[in-house]
């Protein structure tokens, strides 16, 4: 894939970086891959019924440009095709990591999401990635449960840690810990590409919905004491930004009709409104999106 330079020199979620040949390269790459990955899972019956995070996550609000803003960042630091470790925060059953094994990681997921895990490591022990059984060259390295702010794997082991929307969800209080623990993580020359969620109007009415920006301004200058920033040159905001009210890239037109939709999205919809995600329409937040190097 080509190196997208709008990208790496935006730091928020903008409609003008999905136009450029290079990111829509990149992007298409993801979507076919997200696809075989869930059909893949699917047709082995290993996707769960009850998982009650978006299905589709390539195609839900700003991840349309987190996502690739993400593998761009690392190929740009660290080049394609790597054969490095990789940790990556927050992993959910998305197709991300699966992808960065396929593309020569050693990748080590965590989540603090007891079903969560189970779930993935039904997945890692399937006869999938048998030889000859599946388009997967082999599984991610390992799928932990474990909590950010302890963060027990070994120090100075990864080459890149990953952060795609998690840690604005995480109770602000555990940021100080949380980024010391990922610099820590990270061998001498680590990179640490992080990307988030931040309001652009609206008052925060959970601890697990997206940054202020005081919270913002206070997260840049914790990141500050530990990494170098890298990507993008400034965190200048420009106009035209991806919301989650403004998202590209529906599937609209090729939407498939799934049998267990409404059943599945009920069951969405009471996790979120206990865990007291939903807010008002007229709130928006958008993805800034950081390429870090270890001081």
């Amino acid at each position: 894939m080509k190196i997208s330079s709008q990208l790496l020199h935006t730091s928020y979620a903008n409609h003008s970086s999905t136009k450029e040949p290079a990111f829509i390269e990149i992007w298409e790459t993801l979507e076919k891959y997200q696809d075989t990955y869930h059909e893949v899972l699917k047709r082995n019956n290993l996707w769960p019924d009850k998982y009650y995070w978006p299905f589709d996550a390539l195609h839900t609000n700003t991840r349309v440009w987190e996502y690739p803003f993400v593998i761009n960042g690392i190929n740009e630091t660290k080049g394609p095709n790597s054969a490095k470790k990789l940790l990556d925060i927050g992993s959910a059953l998305t197709f991300f990591p699966q992808f960065m094994t396929d593309c020569g990681y050693e990748v080590t997921c965590v989540d603090i999401d007891k079903q969560l895990v189970e779930w993935a490591n039904e997945i890692i022990k399937s006869s999938i990635f048998n030889e000859g059984a599946s388009v997967f060259k082999k599984p991610i390295s390992e799928f932990i449960q474990e909590d950010v702010s302890v963060l027990d794997v070994p120090d100075e082991y990864y080459d890149v840690i990953t952060n795609i929307s998690v840690l604005e969800h995480i109770p602000f209080t555990k940021m100080p810990v949380i980024l010391k623990n990922i610099h820590r993580k990270l061998k001498h020359d680590g990179v640490f590409v992080c990307t988030l969620d931040a309001y652009i109007s609206g008052d925060r009415t959970s601890e697990h919905m997206p940054l202020t920006h005081d919270e913002l301004k206070q997260f840049m200058d914790m990141i500050m004491e530990h990494f170098e920033l890298l990507q993008p040159l400034s965190l200048v905001g420009v106009d035209n930004l991806i919301t989650n009210s403004s998202y590209p890239f529906s599937r609209q037109k090729n939407e498939k009709k799934d049998d267990d939709f409404v059943w599945r999205t009920k069951r969405a919809l009471k996790y979120f409104m206990n865990e007291q995600y939903f807010v008002d329409r007229s709130i928006q937040w958008t993805a800034l999106g950081f390429i870090l190097k270890k001081k």
